[in-house]
């Protein structure tokens, strides 16, 4: 990001407040890592909004460097290519299911695809349960849905590090 030309004051506030919970939490985010890497991993911690705005603003800048900060990020939106499809009834389980409902009712097809990911490899009785539940329900805000989609994350995280699922590695 340093060698961008038009870094809106109000990003570089955003992913710094993003950065400095990061680091409270204990989290060093990419620390040490090459710099595609260390952007992907502020990035998955920033709301979804902003952190297409801002990768937009680096495929302008930077089309490769763009390309390799994307081709690092562990986003909700990429889980069904991480995700082990074994592994997606423990990460229902461990979370409330309202928030699993908010973070799948959303209408863009990123969502779409992550919806149709999870729903195919849980019972198919609880996936239609689910199904209707999202049907019914009054459709999140987009705060709400990422809000959702980061603590779902924040579940496949805790997860791995316990030993419960394993992740596929991204390239």
């Amino acid at each position: 990001m340093a060698r961008m030309r038009n870094v809106d004051a109000r990003h570089v506030e955003l992913i710094g407040d993003n950065v400095s919970q990061a680091l409270a939490r204990g989290q060093k985010h990419g620390l040490g890592r090459k710099p595609p890497r260390q952007v992907a991993a502020i990035m998955d911690n920033t709301r979804g909004d902003l952190r297409d705005e801002v990768i937009g603003l680096l495929e302008a800048e930077d089309p490769d460097f763009a390309a390799a900060t994307r081709r690092s990020m562990f986003t909700f939106e990429g889980l069904p290519d991480r995700l082990r499809g074994r592994d997606v009834a423990a990460v229902v389980r461990s979370v409330d299911s309202r928030v699993l409902l908010a973070a799948l009712a959303g209408e863009d097809q990123a969502t779409g695809a992550v919806r149709s990911f999870v729903l195919s490899n849980i019972s198919s009785r609880f996936a239609e349960q689910i199904g209707e539940e999202i049907k019914e329900m009054e459709s999140p805000g987009r705060r709400e849905r990422d809000e959702a989609q980061r603590e779902i994350m924040k579940a496949v995280v805790r997860l791995e590090r316990a030993g419960e699922i394993q992740l596929i590695r991204a390239e």
